[in-house]
C-alpha cells in the first residue's frame, strides 16, 4: 500500500487525465506491435509490407516515449511521442481515405475512429505544448 501511495503521489496532475493518457499510450504501443507482426491485408495491399510496418513503428516509438513521460509529467518527451503517433496515424488515415474513395464499401467507421484518435492526440499535444514539465512537476532552475 505504501508503494502504491508513493507512485500515486508521483503522478502528474490532473491524475485522472494523466492515467487515461498513460493507458491510451500503452494500448497504442500494444496495437502497433500487433500491426507490425500481423498487418492488415488491406493495408498491405495498398502500402506494401515496408511502409505498413514503418507506420506501426512510428506509432510504437511514439507510444513508448509518451507512456514513459506521461506519469512523471515530462511533457517535452511526451510531445515528441504524441507527434510520432499522430504522424503514424495520419499515414493510415490517408490510406483509408484513398481506399474509401477508390474501392467498394464504406470505410466511414475507420475514418471516424482515426479522426477522433488523431484529434484527441492533437488536443493533448496542444495542452502540453507550452512547457517542458507538467505544472505540478515544474523544476526550478
Amino acid at each position: 500500500m505504501i508503494a502504491f501511495l508513493k507512485v500515486w503521489r508521483g503522478v502528474a496532475e490532473p491524475k485522472v487525465v494523466t492515467l487515461i493518457s498513460f493507458f491510451v499510450y500503452v494500448g497504442a504501443a500494444a496495437g502497433s506491435i500487433w500491426t507490425f507482426t500481423e498487418p492488415s491485408l488491406t493495408l498491405l495491399g495498398e502500402l506494401g509490407p515496408i511502409i505498413t510496418r514503418v507506420l506501426a513503428v512510428l506509432i510504437f516509438l511514439g507510444a513508448l516515449m509518451a507512456s514513459a513521460a506521461a506519469l512523471p509529467g515530462y511533457w517535452a518527451l511526451e510531445r515528441v511521442g504524441v507527434a510520432f503517433m499522430i504522424l503514424g496515424l495520419a499515414g493510415y488515415f490517408g490510406v483509408v481515405i484513398y481506399m474509401h474513395a477508390t474501392s467498394e464499401g464504406s470505410r466511414a467507421q475507420q475514418l471516424t475512429g482515426l479522426f477522433v484518435g488523431i484529434g484527441l492526440l492533437a488536443a493533448q499535444l496542444a495542452r502540453i505544448w507550452s512547457k517542458d514539465w507538467a505544472p505540478s512537476k515544474a523544476r526550478i532552475t
